[in-house]
């Protein structure tokens, strides 16, 4: 699902899903416009100052609002019947705050209750009991204001993933710092892992990933599937290097380097690298990052380096953080202080 600007040769199919779930809204609607009356409206209402934008599939239009941004106005919020429960309203009316920072004003018929229930779970703000300035009918007004946009926990929510399956992960070499290309199951993943998030957050406060390529393949994929900010790239996720050890096999390692993994675990043997990067060197790093981060926040990162963010975020000493999974058909969910593993 994206949200995108509306063009022309929709307005038809926008008609029709303004005709069919104004028919469909709690109380009815007893003067209801045809689908002709409403095309006319869509086309003569864009021509004086709407923005519309929708939200849709590959195929069809799950639901739209119409703003006037120079009024702060949010005009109309309709989604289809059909795609109730998805997540698509939440989607466009965070597309609108975007739209309209210092907030803006809204009316819904005061039949509707089902409307009603959907602004105040979202935090607007009951103006009054009115009548429509040009049928006349009960409505009732809300506000968002710039303090009611952030209607969530003061501490950030974060949907955590690993890269896709790589070349080199599939062959068993160590990639550190440097790179290999998703295979087909690795692209895969990503895909599953991106249809997945639509479903569960269909907008997100920020993205975040490391910019080694394989997280930057699979940020692409995971987010063409919703209308997510821009990413922003950051070195701090990228894995932990293992300095002259990054590419190379285990045993590559055993023949450079004899002797120097005994008594490792398969968890801790990173850091045994002469050149590679310390585990509080990387844990600096993560806290850091989280210090920064608010909000409902999408990260795209690495095996080694998402076992230090979780167990950073939990309070983990290092020998339990380490040791945590780090599957690539998972998204970790990390909210409240907890930690919640989503398959994908």
């Amino acid at each position: 699902m994206k949200i995108r600007p509306v063009n022309a040769a929709e307005y038809p199919e926008l008609a029709s899903l303004w005709h069919e779930s104004a028919r469909m809204m709690d109380g009815g609607v007893t003067d209801l416009p045809s689908v002709e009356a409403l095309l006319e409206r869509i086309r003569q209402q864009v021509r004086n100052g709407w923005n519309v934008s929708v939200a849709s599939d590959e195929s069809h239009i799950l639901g739209f609002a119409a703003i006037i941004p120079t009024r702060g106005i949010l005009d109309q919020l309709f989604t289809a019947p059909h795609s109730r429960g998805r997540g698509i309203g939440s989607a466009l009316l965070a597309s609108v705050m975007a739209e309209m920072p210092a907030g803006f004003t809204l009316r819904t018929p005061a039949h509707n209750r089902r409307a009603q229930r959907f602004y105040e779970a979202r935090g607007l703000r009951f103006l009054g009991d009115d009548l429509h300035p040009v049928n006349g009918m009960p409505v009732k007004y809300y506000a968002a204001t710039p303090r009611q946009h952030v209607m969530r926990d003061s501490r950030p929510q974060i949907y955590l993933l690993r890269h896709g399956e790589t070349e080199w992960n599939a062959s068993g070499r160590f990639q550190g710092l440097l790179d290999s290309a998703l295979t087909a199951r690795g692209i895969e993943q990503a895909k599953a892992a991106g249809r997945r998030l639509a479903s569960l957050i269909p907008y997100a406060d920020a993205v975040y990933a490391s910019p080694l390529g394989r997280a930057r393949e699979t940020c692409l994929h995971v987010t063409s599937f919703a209308t997510y900010p821009q990413t922003r790239w950051d070195t701090r996720l990228q894995e932990v290097s293992i300095g002259s050890w990054n590419g190379l096999t285990e045993i590559d390692i055993e023949e450079g380097w004899p002797g120097l993994l005994d008594g490792t675990s398969a968890f801790d043997w990173f850091f045994r690298s002469p050149d590679g990067e310390s585990y509080d060197a990387v844990v600096n790093r993560v806290r850091s990052w989280l210090s920064e981060i608010e909000g409902r926040v999408v990260v795209i990162s690495h095996g080694l380096l998402s076992r230090i963010i979780r167990g950073e975020y939990l309070g983990l000493p290092k020998n339990e953080a380490l040791a945590l999974p780090v599957a690539q058909n998972v998204i970790w969910h990390l909210a409240s202080g907890r930690l919640q593993s989503l398959s994908v």
